[in-house]
């Protein structure tokens, strides 16, 4: 059985839309896999399986590339929401 998202995605369009933008963001920073990964501090195979769409990536790998200024992945972010009172 997928799993699915909140919004009713299923996690499998999910990771393949990341590993589209993520590739999207590496290619218009013109960085190479090997430059993202070393930049990212991560192995150039995590870069690939990413890109790959294959799975979701970990929240440690996310926090990895979203410290990659190059990649512009920090507008990503959920914005907080306001707090009533």
């Amino acid at each position: 059985m997928m799993a699915m998202i909140a919004d009713g995605q299923s996690a499998e369009n999910l990771s393949h839309r990341f590993a589209e933008v993520l590739r999207h963001r590496r290619e218009a920073a013109g960085l190479s896999r090997m430059e993202l990964a070393t930049a990212a501090k991560l192995s150039y195979q995590t870069i690939c399986n990413v890109e790959s769409g294959r799975n979701m990536p970990a929240p440690l790998t996310v926090a990895c590339l979203r410290n990659v200024e190059a990649l512009g992945l920090g507008d990503l972010e959920p914005k907080p929401s306001a707090v009533t009172g």
